[in-house]
């Protein structure tokens, strides 16, 4: 009815909007049906009529990304860029299939650009959430696979600035704590710890991983093994969050450890 009454209509633009707007819908339908093909042949007749067609295109992106499409994700995805250059999502899900693809540096090239892109649009409208958090989003997965590299300065300063966007701070804050954690910096690690643990206190792997930074840190005192303080309590904590998860025996293990007396005299097995 729509493509009828098109040729004839009093607001051409408006009834093209319309026209493209049920067509994107219709897409989104066949790709939750699974039906890829159908949604990507809609979202393309949606990009030629449409005002603006990246909203089509990355629909189309999207479509393929979800259903694992690399070669095809790629392809629709760099569309959608082009349509629209501003826009930070196209980039994102972009550097998403490229990392999937195990392609990490043109997975890092598209995050830059998103990141730069979410900048951008930030700057225009600060108080952004949906910007705010897509910024972060694009920082912690870039740090993640910097981490992955094995470049750790990247990784640790991505997972900072991430940390002070993202609506769910705790995240980073782990993923910062881990690399110090990995990098043999366990103060640093507790710290990065303890602001997760402050931006989510149900994150029961953060009291894992600060308890065993700071038992690292304990040493011989009068015969018995003393750690700090906190990580008694942080064991007890993720034990009662976790008691039966992959490193609950090993926390039990340090739990016993602690205050228990050390032989440093050795004596010969009978």
């Amino acid at each position: 009815m729509a493509e009828k009454v098109l040729a004839s209509a009093a607001d051409p633009a408006k009834a093209k909007a319309d026209l493209a707007g049920m067509m994107t819908y219709q897409g989104d339908c066949f790709s939750r049906l699974d039906k890829v093909d159908e949604a990507v042949a809609v979202y393309a007749r949606a990009a030629e009529i449409s005002v603006d067609p990246s909203v089509p295109l990355y629909r189309a992106c999207s479509a393929q990304a979800n259903h694992a499409n690399h070669a095809a994700a790629i392809e629709a995805c760099s569309k959608a860029v082009a349509a629209d250059p501003k826009q930070w999502q196209p980039y994102q899900t972009l550097a998403s299939v490229y990392n999937n693809a195990e392609k990490p540096q043109e997975a890092l090239d598209s995050y830059d650009k998103g990141i730069q892109a979410a900048r951008n649009m930030l700057a225009a409208t600060p108080d952004s959430g949906r910007e705010k958090n897509g910024l972060g989003q694009m920082l912690n997965a870039e740090g993640n696979i910097y981490s992955k590299l094995k470049q750790y300065d990247h990784a640790e300063a991505m997972f900072a600035e991430s940390a002070q966007f993202s609506a769910y701070a705790a995240l980073p804050w782990f993923n910062l704590c881990a690399t110090y954690y990995n990098t043999n910096r366990m103060e640093d690690a507790a710290t990065a710890c303890n602001k997760a643990i402050a931006a989510d206190p149900s994150m029961a792997e953060a009291y894992y991983l600060k308890a065993s930074a700071l038992f690292g840190k304990g040493k011989l005192e009068k015969g018995t093994y003393a750690a700090p303080p906190e990580t008694r309590e942080a064991l007890t904590k993720y034990l009662a969050m976790s008691p039966y998860s992959m490193h609950a025996a090993t926390a039990r293990e340090m739990l016993e450890k602690l205050d228990s007396e050390v032989e440093t005299v050795y004596k010969p097995k009978k």
